[in-house]
């Protein structure tokens, strides 16, 4: 019988009252093998932003959605004895460096309204949507990452240290 967790995501709220929530959103080339709809969808768009996945920090970990095309996978990062200290801006600027696009929002998670309409279309970008609770009409990264600069995310730059 299976025992039931409580969730990592409600350890660190400062408020109840507050239930915002802050994610990393990251853009990066695509690896795998697209599918035709999605090359098309993407056909206009830079190859750096032909994928997304997510990361937040829950207390001394990182909790990852990293979706793929036959698979999602939640991945927690804990800390080791060459890293005590995880710590999610530091792990951004080393993943900007690395040639990936990172934006942090803050923001209550909310998935329900149209902004939702097209999250029943199987993506990287609607799985990341549906993880985080971030509603948008996105259904491509780049037109996500121009959602979430536009809502007031911070987007790191390769620059910073």
């Amino acid at each position: 019988m299976p025992t039931k967790q409580p969730s990592l995501l409600t350890q660190d709220s400062p408020s109840k009252d507050l239930p915002y929530r802050e994610w990393f959103f990251c853009f990066c080339e695509n690896s795998e093998r697209l599918s035709f709809i999605k090359r098309w969808f993407t056909r206009n768009d830079p190859d750096n932003l032909k994928h997304c996945y997510a990361f937040t920090q829950v207390g001394d970990y990182l909790l990852f959605v990293e979706p793929d095309n036959d698979k999602i996978e939640f991945t927690i990062k804990y800390p080791t004895k060459e890293y005590p200290k995880l710590d999610a801006i530091v792990a951004a600027l080393e993943l900007t460096e690395a040639g990936h696009t990172v934006v942090c929002h803050q923001y209550i998670p909310c998935i329900r309204g149209y902004k939702s309409l097209f999250n029943f279309i199987p993506s990287c970008v609607t799985v990341v949507k549906c993880a985080t609770g971030y509603a948008s009409l996105a259904i491509t990264p780049k037109k996500l990452l121009h959602n979430l600069i536009k809502d007031g995310a911070y987007l790191f730059l390769n620059t910073e240290k």
